[in-house]
């Protein structure tokens, strides 16, 4: 059975295993939400356990709230960190971790069960080249805005007015290596999407848990 609020917010869809990913750290850890209770009409108390994946996973106080067409889910761990995470489409969450030291990072929650899609050579080519595509750098929330062209040059600029441009190569596996003019930091990336609705996001390996680096917001 569904769980859903007095003004009929289904809440339902919150139940089962999320995949928790924090900006900088490897550890990938689980939220695994069993059941959940109705608070008042928006605001829903979640009986769940977290913790580092593959481990014993611990009780933990959290709520799922609605607002403004986004969904809210805010979590007290273990060690006393604080997440505050939002969703817009029940399927991933984005948002922040605070410590108890006072660092913030950002972090990522995704259905465990959602398969994790990697575009191929030609689902990258189709969405990057000649295009312009605007993401979100996840470790510091920064916008970044690229154009690539077709001659092999990707022109970079973002939202605290810094810009680089790079030489840019394509892999017949979809890997996409840029060599920076400037100082942004040569390397390589592959694109995913979690679902065949989920956010494009880019990760510098081709795996099940590889933490996304970025997440494209536009188009």
């Amino acid at each position: 059975m569904q769980a859903a609020s007095a003004t009929g917010v289904d809440a339902g869809w919150i139940k089962g295993k999320w995949q928790v990913s924090v900006a900088g750290e490897a550890t990938v850890r689980t939220l695994d939400v069993a059941n959940l209770q109705a608070k008042d009409g928006l605001t829903y108390t979640l009986d769940a356990t977290y913790g580092v994946t593959d481990t014993q996973l611990q009780p933990i106080a959290a709520e799922l709230h609605r607002a403004d067409g986004k969904w809210t889910i805010a979590i007290t761990t273990q060690i006393s960190a604080a997440i505050s995470a939002e969703s817009s489409d029940q399927k991933a969450f984005s948002g922040t971790i605070t410590y108890k030291n006072g660092i913030s990072k950002p972090l990522t929650i995704v259905m465990a069960n959602t398969a994790r899609h990697w575009l191929s050579h030609d689902e990258v080519a189709a969405m990057l080249i000649g295009k312009r595509v605007t993401f979100v750098r996840l470790r510091d929330g920064t916008e970044v805005t690229w154009q690539l062209d077709d001659s092999g040059m990707l022109y970079a600029h973002n939202s605290k007015g810094q810009s680089d441009n790079a030489r840019w190569q394509l892999s017949p596996q979809g890997e996409l290596c840029l060599t920076w003019k400037g100082n942004s930091g040569d390397g390589c990336l592959y694109a995913f999407r979690d679902g065949d609705n989920g956010s494009v996001m880019f990760a510098p390996q081709k795996n099940s848990v590889s933490q996304p680096w970025s997440k494209v917001v536009s188009p």
